[in-house]
């Protein structure tokens, strides 16, 4: 995401590079759970999903609001570059802690395989969470 804050895209006009991508991500990760279809049906058809892009890679988000206590969640559900490198999710952090605000959001929340993630993700004040990893905003 090379230097710029990721914008919101629309599904039909980014979907030429994202797809991919978002193929090679599950290749890697067969535990993914969904096709990149899924994925882009959810981009264009659920209004709690958004599809954030730049030059350098895409990030899809969700909206989740706890029925029981109102608490909004920003849910950074999946990341990846274009070409297939570390997109370094963590430099856009800040950002997504501006939606968050903008959002009434209480919670950012993202989960990851990786071992390890916590220690990227604990110097932005992300605590582990059911192996997921959960912000106060």
């Amino acid at each position: 995401m090379n230097g710029a804050a990721p914008v919101l895209s629309d599904p039909a006009d980014e979907w030429y590079r994202v797809g991919p991508a978002l193929e090679k991500l599950i290749k890697k990760n067969p535990t993914f759970g969904l096709t990149a279809k899924q994925v882009e049906d959810m981009c264009k058809y659920e209004d709690s999903v958004c599809l954030w892009t730049s030059n350098e890679g895409f990030v899809v988000t969700q909206f989740k609001d706890d029925e029981e206590t109102g608490d909004r969640t920003l849910f950074l559900w999946v990341s990846a570059s274009f070409d297939g490198g570390n997109v370094n999710l963590r430099r856009y952090l800040p950002f997504f802690d501006g939606v968050a605000n903008h959002m009434k959001c209480k919670y950012i929340e993202l989960w990851s395989s990786r071992e390890g993630m916590g220690r990227y993700l604990a110097p932005h004040d992300f605590k582990e969470f059911y192996r997921s990893y959960r912000k106060t905003v």
